[in-house]
C-alpha cells in the first residue's frame, strides 16, 4: 500500500558531491544591494543595481507580494542580464545535485534558469553550457532539484542564474521582466526509489535562536552557520526501516 510521504530508509542512497557556492542564500550584500561572491559576468566589467540586486527590505517584498524562502533576502535578476559565481573547483564528473528556489511572477516573457558552465584545468570552456533547471514565466516560488554529470575533463565550473528567451533561430535574449532566486546550492541529496526523487539537506540546527537562515553574516560581521542534514523519523506503526 502506497503511503504519501513515506520514504523507505532501506531504499535511500546519498547522491552527489559538494561544490561550495559562497553566499547561496544572498544573505551577504552591500548597502547598494550587491551580493557578495556573485559577479555580472562577461557582459559588463562592472556591477549595477539594474543588472541584479539583493532584495531584503520587507516593503519591497510586499510590493512583489512575496517573501524570502530562506533567510531574509533573495536575488532579483533583471531583463536579459545574469549573475554568476566565480570559478568553483569540482571533483570529477560527478554526479552532482544542484538545487534552487525560483520565482518568475515578475517575468513577462521567457523563463528563469540556472545553468552550469564547465572549464578545464586552464579554465578553458568545455562543451556547451547546459540549463540545469528552468521555470516558465508567471510562476510563484518553486524549489527545483536536478542531478547533473559533468565533462570528464572538467576542473572548474561557474553557475549562472537569470532569465532567458530566444525565438526559434535567434540567439538574442529577449526576456522581459525579472527573475527571483534563493538558496542556490550544489550539495549531496538523498535519492529515493519509491517515489523516485532527490531530497536535499535542510537546516536541522539554526546558528541562533532567532535566525531565519542556516548561514549568514550577522551585524558584527561574523559568519554564522548552522548544521544541515536530513529529517528522518520512524513512520508510526510501519516498522523501523521506514521513515518520512
Amino acid at each position: 500500500k502506497k503511503i504519501e510521504g513515506l520514504l523507505p530508509f532501506s531504499r535511500m542512497e546519498q547522491r552527489g558531491t559538494s561544490v561550495m557556492i559562497q553566499n547561496p542564500s544572498f544573505e551577504q550584500f552591500s548597502a547598494s544591494g550587491r551580493p557578495a561572491n556573485w559577479l555580472p559576468g562577461s557582459y559588463s566589467s562592472f556591477w549595477a543595481p539594474g543588472f541584479f540586486r539583493v532584495i531584503a527590505d520587507p516593503l519591497e517584498m510586499q510590493k512583489r507580494a512575496t517573501s524570502a524562502p530562506d533567510g531574509k533576502a533573495f536575488l532579483e535578476v533583471r531583463r536579459t542580464t545574469h549573475a554568476e559565481t566565480p570559478y568553483l573547483e569540482t571533483f570529477g564528473e560527478g554526479p552532482y545535485v544542484i538545487s534552487a528556489s525560483m520565482n518568475t511572477l515578475g517575468l513577462e516573457k521567457g523563463y528563469g534558469y540556472v545553468s552550469v558552465f564547465q572549464f578545464d584545468a586552464q579554465r578553458n570552456p568545455l562543451a556547451t553550457p547546459f540549463d540545469a533547471m528552468s521555470l516558465p514565466a508567471g510562476l510563484d516560488w518553486q524549489f527545483k532539484v536536478a542531478s547533473i554529470t559533468l565533462n570528464p575533463a572538467v576542473r572548474f565550473i561557474k553557475v549562472h542564474v537569470g532569465g532567458f528567451f530566444a525565438p526559434p533561430g535567434s540567439t538574442i535574449n529577449e526576456a522581459r521582466g525579472s527573475v527571483l532566486l534563493d538558496n542556490v546550492r550544489m550539495e549531496p541529496a538523498l535519492r529515493t526509489q519509491l517515489p523516485q526523487s532527490l531530497v536535499p539537506k535542510s537546516c536541522r540546527l539554526f546558528p541562533q535562536e532567532d535566525a531565519l537562515s542556516c548561514e549568514y553574516q550577522d551585524a558584527s560581521g561574523l559568519r554564522q552557520r548552522g548544521l544541515y542534514g536530513y529529517c528522518l523519523e520512524p513512520y508510526p506503526n510501519h516498522g523501523s526501516d521506514r521513515t518520512y
